[in-house]
C-alpha cells in the first residue's frame, strides 16, 4: 500500500486507487494505521474538501472523478466526506468503480430537520470565526459523536491536532456552512444505485447504525458492515478490522460475485 498525494491515480501495474474523502477537519496522519493494513496493490490518495475554500467542493470532486484513468478507482467517504461524495455522484459522469461509505448519513429529506441542522452548523461556524480554530477544537472535543476516539494512540491524535491547527477559521467555518448535513442540497436518488457499495458503521454509533435501511433503499448493491466495539470512526478505532473489510470489497470488484444485501 502506498500513501500518496492529491489527484494522481495508481501507477500502471498497480491494482487500484482508493480516493479518500475525509470527514470534517480531516487530516492524513490519523489514517496511517488503517492505510498500513491495506493490500499492497491499493494506492491511497486524499482529497480534502476544506482545500476548496472559495470554490465549490462538490464540483471540484466531480472533476476529479471524471478524470480519465487507467486503473480502477474506489471512492471512500467518511462522515462529512461521505456526504460530499454522495453529492458529487449525482453527476452521471462522476463515477468510480466502487463506493465505500464510513459513518455516512443519507440526505436529510425533512425540510424542518434540514433547517434545524443548518442552524446548528451556522452557530458552530460563527463560533470558529469568533474564537479561532484552536479554541474551537477544545469545544469540539466534547461532541458526543467523537468521544469514542479518545482511545486512539495519543501521538496520532497530537499529529492530527497539529494538522488541524493549520486550517484557517474561514476554511473550518465554510466546511460547516456549506458541507454540513443541512447545507448540501442532494437529491434523494441519483445515478449511483448500480454501483457496488460497502457501507460501514460502528456498532456503538447508534445514530448512524440505524441508517442501514435508508442506505439499502438508495444502494441496492449494498454490503453493510457493523464494526464491534467501535463508534463513529471505526477505521481509526479498529483499523485492522475495517481494512480487512475494505480489502475484501476491493478484491470482490475484480471477480464476479453475489453481493450481500441483508
Amino acid at each position: 500500500m502506498d500513501v500518496a498525494g492529491l489527484g494522481e491515480e495508481a501507477a500502471p501495474g498497480r491494482c487500484l486507487t482508493l480516493l479518500i474523502i475525509p470527514g470534517f477537519m480531516g487530516t492524513a496522519a490519523i489514517w496511517r494505521p488503517f492505510l498500513s493494513r491495506l493490500d499492497p496493490g491499493i494506492v491511497a490518495r486524499f482529497w480534502f474538501p476544506e482545500r476548496e475554500l472559495g470554490g465549490d467542493a462538490v464540483v471540484a470532486l466531480r472533476r476529479r472523478l471524471r478524470q480519465p484513468r487507467r486503473t480502477p478507482l474506489v471512492a471512500l467517504g467518511y462522515s462529512q466526506g461521505a456526504r460530499v461524495l454522495w453529492a458529487a455522484l449525482q453527476d452521471r459522469r462522476a463515477r468510480p468503480d466502487g463506493l465505500v461509505l464510513i459513518s455516512g448519513r443519507p440526505p436529510i429529506s425533512d425540510t424542518l430537520l434540514r433547517a434545524r441542522r443548518r442552524s446548528v452548523d451556522r452557530q458552530r461556524a460563527a463560533l470558529v470565526r469568533r474564537v479561532g480554530v484552536r479554541r474551537f477544537l477544545e469545544s469540539w472535543r466534547t461532541n458526543p459523536v467523537i468521544r469514542s476516539q479518545r482511545g486512539i494512540d495519543a501521538a496520532l491524535q497530537a499529529r492530527r491536532r497539529a494538522e488541524r491547527l493549520r486550517l484557517s477559521p474561514a476554511q473550518v467555518a465554510e466546511a460547516l456552512e456549506v458541507l454540513g448535513a443541512g447545507g448540501l442540497s442532494i437529491r434523494e436518488s441519483g445515478p449511483v444505485a448500480s454501483l457496488p457499495a460497502l457501507v460501514i458503521a460502528g456498532a456503538n454509533d447508534r445514530p448512524y447504525r440505524v441508517l442501514r435501511l435508508q442506505w439499502a433503499q438508495r444502494l441496492p448493491h449494498l454490503q453493510w458492515i457493523e464494526i464491534d466495539r467501535a463508534g463513529h470512526a471505526p477505521q481509526f478505532e479498529r483499523p485492522t478490522v475495517v481494512a480487512s473489510h475494505v480489502n475484501r470489497f476491493v478484491q470482490s470488484l475484480a471477480r464476479p460475485s453475489t453481493v450481500v444485501t441483508d
